[in-house]
């Protein structure tokens, strides 16, 4: 038994709009993964920055010159799922 041609195009026409589908919620996910990397990024940038300028501040305050160290241990752990 034959399938009739208008059955075969809508067939091809909904495997095509799934895939479309799929390829929209992949696209999506790895636009959010990006955007949580960078955000991410953007704010241990800042926290180093920080870091740095009260070293500076501190070397140039201080009487002996010491190697100033940065504790990177409180900086923000990079979580891609969740908060």
């Amino acid at each position: 038994m034959r399938i009739p041609a208008v059955y075969r195009r809508m067939s091809k026409k909904a495997q095509s709009t799934l895939e479309v589908a799929v390829a929209i919620i992949g696209i999506l996910i790895l636009l959010l993964g990006s955007l949580k990397l960078f955000m991410w990024v953007n704010k241990l940038l800042v926290l180093r920055q920080e870091s740095y300028e009260n070293t500076r501040v501190s070397a140039v305050n201080a009487a002996t010159e010491q190697a100033a160290q940065v504790d990177e241990s409180g900086f923000p752990p990079l979580n891609l799922v969740g908060n």
